[in-house]
């Protein structure tokens, strides 16, 4: 009866102990998902920075075009107007 007990007690240890290795290891996966989960957010946020700025330079760019169509000097008349094709 007693090796009966004592074979019990030790398969409830065992039990636990499996229970107790399985949390840990559910733990440190949940923590893995949550470092990548991080990682890709900020990736995405870098991204999302990237694009502002290169959307940015290329209004810069563009308004840098603008302003010099603008100021530039009207083309020269070689005279086409008084021969009447334009």
């Amino acid at each position: 009866l007693a090796d009966v007990e004592e074979m019990h007690a030790r398969e409830q240890l065992q039990g636990q102990i499996r229970k107790h290795i399985a949390k840990e290891h559910q733990r440190e996966i949940l923590g893995q998902v949550e470092d990548a989960r991080q990682r890709m957010r900020r990736e995405m946020e870098l991204a999302a920075l990237e694009m502002e700025s290169s959307r940015r330079e290329e209004e810069a760019y563009q308004a840098r075009l603008q302003r010099e169509m603008l100021t530039q000097r009207p083309p020269k008349n070689h005279g086409l107007k008084s021969t009447g094709l334009f």
